[in-house]
C-alpha cells in the first residue's frame, strides 16, 4: 500500500529499471489503483515479447479510474487492458493469481492461456466461486474449472495457489472444509475444478494451521509456509516439504522451524529454498524475517543476510540470475537504510 516510490506519484503499483530507479513511463499520467494490491504478476510474454501484460489484483474498486472490482490487466506501459473484462469482478479480496496453460482449443492450436485466482470473494462476475476460481484470457469466469461450493467454513480465505506440472492446483489458506468435507487449510484440484482425494495433507483443524505461501519445486515436491506448527500430526513449526501425494517428507530437515509465520517462498536454480515472513529465527539461527535453505532443509551457510530485515518480508521474486527481490515492511535490511524493498545478490 504506497502512493510514492522514490519522487514519483505511484498509486500500488510501479515498476523499477535494473537499476532500482523508478521506470517513469510506465503508468505516466495514469491514476493507478484506489486501493491496495495484494499481487503482481507478470503473464507469460507472446512471441517477439520481452514482457508480457501485467495482472494486478487485491482490494480495489477502480484501475486508472475504469470500474474493476479487485482484478485487472495492464498493458505494458501499465495503461489498462480492457480486453480483459471481468465484469463485476470479485466480491471481496483477492490474495492470489497464477497463469495457467490449458490444453489447446483445436489440433495443434496454441495452448490456452486462463488465470486462476484465490482470495476471500464468494462470487465473481455474479457466478458463485467460493474462494477460488479460474477466468478466461478474456476475464469472464471459465465454466470448465467448476470447484462446486467451494471454501464453506466460516473462516475461509484462500491465500496461495501453486499450479503442478500437470495442471493440478494446490490451495492453501485459513479454510477447515472444502465442498462442506473436510480439508484443513490444504486441498488439490483437479483441472475441472473438482476435489483431487488422492492428496491428503492436514496442518490441523484450528485457525492457527492457516497455510500462506506455497512453492512447488522441479522434482514435484510441495513446499509449504503459514502459520501452522504441525503437518499430517507431526511438529512442524511454520515451513515444510510435501512429497506430491500430500504426505509429509521426512527427509526435509528444517530443524525447530521457524518462531514465527511464514509468509513467502521461492526456488531458485540451483534448488535452494528461499524463505521469508516474521520470523526473527529460523532453524535455530538468527534469521530477521529471510532465510534461504539447502534442498534437504538445513540452513544454508554460505549465504549473509547480516541483519535482515527490521520489520517483515511479504514478497519474494528470484531473478534468472538468482538475485533476489525482497518486498515487505520495514526500512532497513542488513543494517541498510532500504525503505519496503531491496534486491541482495544470490551468493
Amino acid at each position: 500500500l504506497f502512493t510514492y516510490v522514490g519522487p514519483y506519484p505511484m498509486n500500488q503499483v510501479a515498476r523499477l529499471n535494473t537499476d532500482g530507479s523508478v521506470d517513469n513511463g510506465f503508468l505516466a499520467q495514469q491514476l493507478g489503483s484506489d486501493g491496495t494490491l495484494q499481487v503482481v504478476l507478470s503473464q507469460t510474454p507472446a512471441a517477439g515479447q520481452t514482457n508480457g501484460a501485467i495482472m494486478v489484483a487485491g482490494s480495489f474498486a477502480h484501475f486508472d479510474s475504469i470500474p474493476r472490482n479487485n482484478i485487472a490487466r495492464l498493458n505494458l506501459d501499465g495503461t489498462l487492458d480492457t480486453t480483459f473484462n471481468p465484469g463485476a469482478g470479485a466480491d471481496n479480496t483477492i490474495y492470489a493469481v497464477v497463469e495457467t496453460m490449458l490444453a489447446p482449443a483445436t489440433n495443434n492450436g496454441p495452448p490456452v492461456r486462463a488465470y486462476l485466482i484465490a482470495g476471500a470473494f464468494a462470487n465473481f462476475g455474479g457466478v458463485p466461486r467460493s474462494g477460488v476460481a479460474r477466468l478466461t484470457s478474456a476475464g469472464v469466469v471459465d465454466q470448465n474449472f467448476n470447484p462446486g461450493i467451494g471454501v464453506t467454513s466460516t473462516n475461509g480465505t484462500v491465500h496461495a495457489l501453486a499450479v503442478q506440472a500437470d495442471g493440478k492446483v494446490i490451495v492453501g489458506g485459513d479454510f477447515t472444509s472444502f465442498n462442506n468435507f473436510s480439508y484443513h487449510h490444504l486441498v488439490r484440484l483437479n483441472l475441472d475444478g473438482s476435489v483431487d482425494a488422492t492428496f491428503a495433507a492436514d496442518t490441523g483443524a484450528s485457525v492457527q494451521g492457516s497455510v500462506h505461501a506455497i512453492a512447488i519445486q522441479s522434482d514435484g515436491q510441495i513446499v509449504i509456509g503459514g502459520v501452522f506448527t504441525n503437518v499430517n500430526g507431526v511438529a512442524m513449526n511454520h515451513i515444510a516439504r510435501l512429497n506430491t501425494d500430500g504426505s509429509l517428507d521426512n527427509h526435509f530437515n528444517v530443524g525447530v522451524g521457524a518462531n514465527n509465520t511464514v509468509e513467502a517462498l521461492a526456488v531458485d536454480s540451483q534448488g535452494k529454498i528461499l524463505v521469508g515472513g516474521t520470523f526473527t529465527r529460523a532453524s535455530g539461527v538468527t534469521r530477521n524475517g529471510l532465510t534461504r535453505l539447502n534442498s534437504d532443509g538445513t540452513v544454508d551457510p554460505t549465504i549473509n543476510f547480516g541483519a535482515g530485515a527490521n520489520g517483515y518480508v511479504h514478497s519474494l521474486a528470484v531473478q534468472g540470475n538468482d538475485e533476489i527481490n525482497v518486498g515487505g515492511s520495514f526500512t532497513t535490511f542488513g543494517g541498510d537504510m532500504q525503505n519496503n524493498f531491496t534486491r541482495l545478490f544470490g551468493g
